[in-house]
């Protein structure tokens, strides 16, 4: 790690060598990395070192620009915060910024505070890399420093995820309502797990519409369909409540999907599990079968689809992903309660 005493001498190294920081939510953490990683190749970010602490990512990288910092942040749905790396230290250096926000990431929580009665090494850090970035917009940021694992990280805030609306759009808030529709940030994370940057979205199970909204508003062209016409007209009673008339629903069966083969630029969905949201009596392991052979037909080649599945059904979906012609690209867990854990996958057709 660079020390804080020495950081003036690196300032032209940290430069030329542009390290990026961003603070991830302690949610779902493995998740928020993933958010991350794809949403860096959604911005085209092809060559760059990640260092991954508790809450926070590095990046090194001549192909992230101040703009790919906000287009982050304005998707992200995990990831709250981004900006560039101005001087680091391995934590025991008592030389930090004087009177700026500090934020102390431990385990879940991100308590924020301030350093008193520092000396003013950090100021002068800042003024001197300040007059010497190039960037006018990362003139606007505020220092911050960010503590965690031992390392703090001196830093200029460019971007941060905008949670204002997310309150506004929650499931419960919305007229046509389930209690298993997933939350703003997840729906919005699963989204951006396709790691495209334009195209078309679908999402073969919509029903209360959390996920296709969520793509509609980053921009998307957004296909949903579903097999419940109740669940239909519901979800159309969202649409109307959120002002957005771009969405394509369609009443229809993710088992045989009504679309051309190869027109899909990535799907993100969470199919019934047979449990509160109901298979039709079809049996879950079997609708996988059909839905995953759909989604290998209607997706673009490179094309990745990102959705959730049981615990007690992962042999299955494993095998399934090989058969239907796809690479795995992760699988995360998510605890929701003592019965139940759902995995999300992130899958690539060949």
């Amino acid at each position: 790690m660079i020390s804080v005493r020495d950081s003036l001498k690196q300032l032209e190294s940290l430069q030329k060598n542009r390290t990026y920081y961003f603070i991830l939510s302690g949610r779902y953490e493995a998740l928020a990395l993933d958010e991350l990683t794809s949403l860096l190749k959604a911005f085209n970010a092809a060559n760059y070192k990640l260092y991954h602490y508790t809450q926070l990512a590095l990046v090194e990288s001549s192909d992230v620009s101040t703009s790919t910092l906000q287009s982050i942040a304005a998707r992200a749905g995990l990831i709250k915060e981004a900006g560039l790396v101005l001087a680091l230290s391995d934590g025991n250096d008592a030389h930090l910024l004087e009177d700026l926000d500090v934020i102390r990431l431990v385990g879940r929580r991100a308590n924020k505070t301030s350093i008193r009665g520092a000396s003013n090494c950090g100021a002068e850090i800042l003024e001197n890399y300040v007059s010497g970035v190039s960037e006018p917009q990362a003139r606007i940021g505020v220092a911050r420093i960010v503590c965690t694992e031992g390392i703090g990280v001196m830093g200029l805030t460019l971007a941060k995820l905008d949670t204002k609306d997310f309150k506004h759009r929650e499931p419960s808030k919305r007229p046509f309502f389930r209690s298993i529709a997933l939350p703003v940030y997840l729906s919005r994370t699963l989204v951006n797990l396709t790691a495209i940057r334009s195209g078309t979205i679908l999402d073969p199970f919509c029903g209360t519409g959390s996920i296709a909204i969520e793509a509609a508003l980053i921009g998307f062209r957004t296909i949903c369909i579903d097999l419940d016409w109740t669940i239909v007209r519901g979800f159309h009673r969202n649409l109307k409540y959120l002002n957005l008339s771009h969405v394509e629903q369609i009443a229809g069966d993710a088992r045989s999907l009504p679309l051309a083969s190869s027109t899909i630029n990535g799907a993100a969905t969470d199919p019934p599990y047979g449990r509160a949201a109901s298979t039709h009596r079809e049996k879950v392991g079997e609708l996988y079968s059909k839905f995953l052979a759909e989604l290998s037909r209607v997706l673009v080649s490179g094309g990745r689809a990102v959705f959730m599945a049981p615990h007690w059904l992962s042999e299955r979906v494993e095998r399934l992903i090989n058969e239907m012609g796809f690479r795995k690209i992760s699988r995360r867990y998510l605890y929701v309660h003592g019965a139940l854990t759902r995995l999300v996958y992130v899958v690539e057709k060949h």
